[in-house]
């Protein structure tokens, strides 16, 4: 089954506003409206963090991180946009792993079951989009969790996807994921707020303690 492994590049500019447009708010998002800017409340957590970040086209938070420095980066997003739950608003962290042209395999969803029971937060995610099956892993926090809360869903997300979509290109998976110049779209841009960080400034984070 031929599978193509989001690159850095393809998860960092096009993700949103190309290949999966309404997303975050269709399948990770929900119903409360945010402007294009984002949620001041999470940018004032990952700036208290120290985190660099860009706000992308549904003005949702972009973080890009390497992980013991093994293989491309990772994407991790923090939608703006929120739901409830009675009294409980609640927002998305997540981050693509892997997308493909065709269903996953039926051993392949067992996978992320299994999986799914072992972390200690979030689950996988299989979402239906019109570029074909896309794998994510997310979590659900508080809209009101505080700083270190989030860093610490925040880093979790991001090992775990990557972990996943370093174990299929190790088993022979991988397909052509092409070069940065071919997957940036010319209608990308940064919000004035973010402060854009490029690939090899990404903070670096050890695998150890999010197992």
């Amino acid at each position: 089954m031929k599978m193509h492994l989001l690159s850095v590049a393809l998860q960092a500019s096009m993700l949103w506003c190309v290949l999966l447009p309404g997303l975050a708010h269709a399948q990770l998002g929900g119903t409360s409206g945010t402007s294009p800017s984002g949620d001041p409340r999470i940018k004032d957590l990952i700036e208290r963090i120290g985190w660099k970040y860009e706000v992308d086209c549904d003005g949702d938070f972009k973080l890009g991180f390497q992980v013991e420095q093994a293989g491309p980066g990772q994407i991790v997003y923090i939608n703006s946009n929120t739901t409830h739950l009675g009294q409980l608003e609640i927002r998305d962290v997540w981050a693509p792993a892997m997308l493909m042209e065709q269903p996953f395999e039926a051993e392949m969803l067992s996978n992320f079951l299994q999986e799914n029971n072992d972390v200690k937060v979030g689950g996988w995610r299989l979402i239906r989009t019109r570029q074909g099956y896309l794998a994510a892993f997310a979590v659900n926090i508080s809209a009101e969790a505080d700083a270190q809360t989030l860093k610490s869903v925040v880093l979790a997300v991001a090992f775990t996807a990557h972990k996943r979509k370093n174990h299929a290109a190790a088993s022979g998976r991988q397909g052509r994921q092409g070069s940065p110049s071919e997957r940036a779209p010319a209608s990308e841009s940064t919000h004035p707020s973010g402060t854009r960080a490029r690939p090899q400034d990404w903070p670096r984070i050890a695998a150890r303690g999010f197992h």
